[in-house]
């Protein structure tokens, strides 16, 4: 075939899919049909594959990955599947159960803050589980059930009497440690739970000589005294160190009962720090009047529960006081460990509770009893609790709705969808924010914000933008801000948007000073002002999202590629089973139909992606990160070196515009050629206006590629598309600078019939 009177007809732009208009009204620059493919200035190419990282639980679908950011600044990827399980890396490869107690199913958001990851799980509509947060080692429930029980304070008005009798000390014919030199003892009984309340010690016992040590160097103790039954529950025995004249620990009779007991400690091993205690009399300095006392936990991570209920009495004045009773935290699963208890008092005929630190923190979860003395002016010295009233979240309530989405901004967390209280019902469109600096502690009157309540949406999802702090309902934006002044309940709520919103947790991705919005209309562009469509050149594409499972959509901005990544159930899937990608280097406000396909470039990949997001990696790479919602519980990286998913092999292709030299009429197309490079045979198909597809031999790809590659081809049309890809394993293809050659058909310019 002669190519002398041959045209060129370039194709110079590359663009993504438009399927909006008829595939034959598809502007030349523009694609009506592609897949797999990723766009770059004038080129087109294969999509990065997938390399698996981890395998999570068995049949599983991949719910949620995310880096949570440790406190010693460790990139931690979090992994969460279908089957409830949560799991962490620990090395490349590597991998450790973090608990398998979450809902089947479970849809995740969270957020890292104060060096902790802040989790909520939901069904996407409502959240179905409290919330909790990870340390990195434990996963907790935030916040701990209060103390339930009050405790019983009284008086310290009568107690156990000191020991009167000393015992008798005798020195045995036994070898021993004791060192030569006098020894005496004393005795003091140990009452209640056998921590704080002891007695004054007795009278001290004959003094025993030892002349020659590990000869006769033991010391037996008979006539022991003993205390009240039922009151006494301990004795500890004290005695000098050789010729001392200090009373230090030697041992304890654990009964009330015995009295006999053997001494055979050297001077070298006596604890030297615990001494004599001191007079435990009934005198006291707590002052006459109406007095109550609670007590409060402290968790592992210091966090503060709410009070119990109040115990009372009357004090007489210038006693001390005993408690007793006092709650002891009874390890619910999911909670924190509490590690500390604290008491705290109102002041005579007072109402506010003041908590002195040094004198009323118990430095255990066991003591039950506890004998104090303060004074007025030191009680009202101390640190008030009323806040703690009002820091209640609650737990092991099955009326508590959890939370479905987690957000943070000026120093604080705020949870929505959820309760907030307990025993409450679900409220859609409340949002519960924390204490500033203090994502544990929150304030059930100050802390409540409602977001345009009983309009019949609900908070689906939240970012920070411009300072401000943005709440997606379904169809509807509000934003708030922080005054530097008031509480959030008294932070004004403003609506930016009626009509526009989200009906999933992650369906707004953030960019740079903007976010996208993916709504059941399409895909908008935020940046504070008017949203602005960007998803119109593919209707009905984003119309065949199954919108009855949206709020299993997520998005994803990587503003360091410009590409944007919607992950949804298309057709009738349950699950998300497509990606799509749109690539924004020559503009995301550009409209690639009036531009010839410059601007926004879309393409589905076919990835069926539970959730995507990006993972910052050991060498601070932010990758790329899939979880597969195809039962094979695999957690990929999209890597550009991997040329497969898994080794299965990618089948992409980009399909250009229908090209044609109008004025020619019906026109033979007799030549391609592109440069075009990658490993592999280059398939290569026209497309006939009309629909018939004439599929030619492959071209052999190579990189790099030595020259242009050519094709001749014979093909009779008004207009041919032509579709170019690779459908191998570890085969790829990009290709660039396409040119079709044509000229007007040499025996018929028109066909003369429709037929």
């Amino acid at each position: 075939m002669s190519a002398e009177s041959f045209e060129p007809i370039p194709i110079d732009t590359l663009g993504g899919l438009i399927s909006i208009l008829d595939g034959a009204d598809v502007p030349l620059g523009a694609s009506p049909d592609c897949r797999d493919v990723q766009f770059f200035p004038g080129n087109v190419r294969t999509r990065p594959g997938l390399d698996p990282i981890h395998t999570l639980t068995a049949g599983s679908n991949v719910q949620y990955v995310k880096t949570f950011i440790t406190p010693d600044l460790t990139a931690r990827l979090l992994m969460f599947d279908s089957l409830g399980h949560m799991w962490k890396e620990t090395g490349p490869g590597a991998k450790t159960e973090v608990s398998p107690n979450f809902g089947a199913d479970d849809v995740f958001e969270s957020v890292t803050l104060f060096g902790r990851e802040w989790i909520a799980a939901s069904d996407g509509t409502k959240g179905t589980s409290l919330p909790t947060v990870f340390d990195d080692t434990n996963l907790y429930v935030i916040g701990n059930q209060p103390p339930t029980q009050n405790s019983t304070p009284e008086d310290l008005s009568t107690q156990q009497a000191n020991p009167t009798s000393a015992p008798t000390a005798t020195l045995l014919s036994q070898a021993g440690a004791l060192s030569a030199g006098t020894y005496s003892y004393k005795v003091v009984f140990v009452t209640g739970d056998g921590t704080t309340s002891v007695t004054q010690a007795g009278p001290a016992s004959n003094v025993v000589t030892v002349v020659t040590p590990g000869t006769a160097g033991k010391i037996g103790l008979t006539n022991i005294p003993t205390g009240t039954p039922g009151v006494v529950v301990k004795r500890r025995i004290y005695r000098t160190l050789a010729g001392g004249a200090t009373y230090f620990y030697v041992g304890v009779i654990a009964d009330n009962t015995t009295t006999a007991f053997t001494d055979n400690l050297a001077d070298s091993a006596v604890d030297i720090t615990k001494v004599e205690p001191p007079a435990n009399t009934t005198a006291g300095q707590i002052v006459a009047g109406e007095r109550q006392v609670v007590v409060y936990f402290e968790s592992s991570a210091g966090a503060l529960s709410k009070p119990s209920p109040a115990g009372a009495w009357d004090a007489t004045g210038a006693k001390k006081v005993r408690v007793t009773n006092i709650g002891i935290w009874p390890g619910t699963i999911g909670e924190r460990p509490v590690t500390k208890r604290h008491l705290a008092f109102t002041a005579s005929n007072g109402a506010t509770f003041f908590h002195i630190p040094v004198k009323m923190t118990i430095n255990d979860n066991t003591t039950t009893q506890l004998d104090l003395d303060f004074n007025e002016a030191e009680l009202l010295a101390g640190e008030d609790i009323s806040a703690l009233f009002r820091n209640a979240i609650p737990t092991a309530s099955t009326d508590f709705q959890g939370q479905l989405g987690v957000g943070a901004y000026a120093t604080r967390l705020c949870w929505w969808g959820g309760n907030p209280m307990f025993g409450q019902p679900f409220r859609s469109s409340l949002v519960r924010w924390s204490g500033a600096e203090d994502p544990e502690f929150y304030d059930n009157l100050k802390g409540l914000m409602n977001v345009s309540e009983n309009d019949g949406q609900g908070i689906k999802a939240g970012f920070e933008l411009n300072e401000r702090f943005y709440f997606v309902k379904d169809n509807s934006i509000h934003s708030t801000e922080d005054d530097g002044i008031n509480e959030p309940n008294a932070w004004q709520v403003n609506r930016e948007s009626p009509e526009l919103g989200t009906p999933s947790v992650h369906g707004v991705g953030v960019g740079e000073n903007w976010v996208v919005i993916a709504h059941r209309s399409g895909l908008y562009y935020f940046d504070g002002g008017q949203p602005q469509k960007i998803s119109q050149e593919i209707q009905p594409t984003w119309d065949s999202i199954n919108w009855t499972v949206g709020h299993l959509l997520w998005v994803q901005v990587d503003t360091d590629k410009k590409r944007i990544y919607i992950g949804a159930p298309f057709c009738t899937a349950t699950t998300p089973n497509l990606i799509l990608m749109m690539d924004y280097q020559e503009g995301l406000l550009v409209d690639p139909i009036a531009n010839a396909g410059r601007g926004r470039k879309w393409c589905p990949w076919f990835i069926k992606a539970g959730h995507g997001n990006f993972i910052r990696r050991a060498n601070m790479d932010d990758r790329f990160v899939i979880g597969m919602a195809n039962a094979s519980a695999l957690v990929h990286e999209n890597l550009n070196s991997k040329l497969s998913d898994n080794g299965v092999a990618i089948n992409n292709y980009y399909r250009t515009a229908f090209v044609s030299r109008e004025e020619m009429g019906r026109q033979l197309f007799g030549y391609f050629s592109c440069l075009a490079r990658g490993s592999g045979n280059l398939d290569m198909t026209t497309i006939r206006q009309g629909g018939t597809a004439t599929v030619w031999n492959s071209m052999v790809l190579a990189s790099p590629a030595p020259r242009d590659l050519e094709k001749m081809i014979d093909v009779q049309s008004e207009r041919v598309s032509f579709k170019l890809g690779t459908n191998a394993i570890d085969k790829w293809f990009s290709v660039a600078k396409l040119c079709a050659w044509a000229k007007e058909h040499p025996t018929a310019k028109h066909r003369g019939t429709n037929v």
